[in-house]
């Protein structure tokens, strides 16, 4: 039996209506949330039923319209978190898609089939120990083939599917397009999955694959040998070129810019046409080099060194630029002075 009296808050998350708790006698911590729009059944059912890739629910009560949820608390990051840092590798995004099809699965599996209505980065999360979690039932609800159309609209732009907005109910095939429009964040400008993610977000539901399973058999192949070949395709430049900066996502502006700012880095390097003396040309292209490096770093999260630095994870992409740029100046200017104090007392 769930006992509240034996709980007590030790944190408030600011602007949502979550909270973590914690047992006071075995010490475990449980994520509560207060909903006011909500599918009582379906936690229940979650309560019920666990599935290791859906968070485990605890308890759930109801009154005067609020549903308090008490669920597993999960350590990890969300997938957004992910792809503010750049686009994984190939091994990992699959590995993300192999979790939240397993997910959907269980999901889709009960009677009737749950449907998840709000897949999206922000709500896919990778625990500690490398386990993906589905969160977030509030949008979800049970299957009703009687229904023309949804009675609630929910969903989130982007991921939502067309009958999401009220043309049709949603379907197992609502949750298999936002996972298509995952796929199309996680492998973009990629021509061997463009044709999945084409068929998965096909605006007519009928167009798409027809359950999970056969998402699944197109993604990774009947015994995933072929995709396995696919991932062999891939040759030793290809795969160079998924970790340069400028050529990751192989889109021609960026490769062009990249080209541009790595052969002026070069030509810097290779000039020998100083004016100063053979110690002081030394250290301005270490100085060069430390800023060029420095500023990488900082744009394309590299090393991740600087990941959480404010602004970085803006969801604006203009404040997220900007941030970059400003953070980029300020260390380079950092470097400067100690650059100006080594000219200044070592270099004579």
């Amino acid at each position: 039996m769930f006992d509240e009296k034996i709980l007590k808050e030790v944190y408030s998350f600011e602007g949502t209506n979550q909270s973590l708790v914690i047992n006071q006698i075995t010490q475990e911590v449980f994520l509560k949330k207060e909903l006011d729009i909500y599918n009582r059944c379906v936690y229940e059912y979650l309560m019920d039923n666990s599935n290791i890739h859906i968070p485990k629910i605890f308890e759930v009560k109801e009154n005067d319209g609020i549903l308090t949820v008490y669920e597993e608390y999960i350590n990890g990051v969300t997938l957004e978190d992910i792809l503010l840092n750049g686009k994984p590798s190939e091994k990992y995004a699959l590995y993300i898609i192999d979790g939240i099809l397993d997910g959907l699965s269980f999901l889709h599996s009960a009677n009737p089939k749950i449907i998840h209505r709000d897949i999206k980065p922000s709500n896919i999360m990778i625990t500690n120990d490398g386990i993906v979690k589905i969160i977030d039932y509030n949008a979800a609800k049970f299957l009703n083939e009687n229904e023309d159309k949804d009675t609630i609209l929910i969903g989130t732009n982007g991921s939502a599917a067309p009958e999401q907005y009220g043309f049709m109910p949603s379907t197992e095939k609502t949750d298999i397009f936002a996972v298509g429009k995952l796929m199309e964040k996680l492998f973009p400008n990629d021509k061997y999955y463009f044709r999945i993610v084409a068929k998965s977000t096909a605006m007519n539901p009928d167009d798409r694959y027809r359950n999970i399973n056969e998402l699944r058999r197109a993604v990774f192949g009947e015994s995933r040998n072929e995709q396995k070949n696919h991932l062999k395709r891939k040759n030793s430049f290809e795969r160079i070129l998924d970790h340069i900066p400028g050529f990751r996502s192989r889109t021609l502006w960026k490769g062009v810019i990249a080209t541009f700012c790595d052969s002026l880095f070069i030509y810097f390097l290779c000039d020998t046409d100083f004016q100063y003396s053979k110690a002081e040309a030394l250290a301005i292209k270490i100085f060069f080099i430390l800023s060029y490096l420095l500023t990488l770093d900082i744009c394309f999260d590299i090393t991740g060194l600087f990941k959480n630095f404010p602004g970085k994870k803006s969801k604006s992409i203009l404040i997220k630029t900007f941030s970059r740029m400003i953070w980029s100046v300020i260390f380079i200017v950092v470097a400067l002075f100690f650059f100006l104090l080594l000219i200044k007392y070592i270099i004579k």
